[in-house]
């Protein structure tokens, strides 16, 4: 098998390139598009973020309290009375 020299090699990057570039010229607005509609729905997570931070609060005091006492007795807690 032959190596390619080093023009052939250039020659095959900037075809490369070529290639590149006619692909992000078509994909670029549909990129732009899709970013658009990220950022609502960044936007639209992050508020329903706040409202469950708002309804979970004290969940984690509790599950970390909970933590102590399952590991306090050895993980054995049987059944509620």
């Amino acid at each position: 098998m032959k190596l390619p020299t080093p023009e052939t090699m250039k020659k095959r990057f900037w075809e490369l390139k070529d290639q590149r570039d006619k692909l992000r010229a078509k994909a670029d607005p549909i990129r732009a598009e899709r970013d658009e509609l990220s950022v609502k729905h960044a936007k639209e997570i992050a508020k329903a973020n706040a409202k469950v931070a708002v309804a979970e609060k004290g969940l984690y005091d509790i599950e970390q309290e909970m933590a102590m006492l399952v590991r306090a007795i050895g993980g054995r807690m049987g059944e509620p009375e």
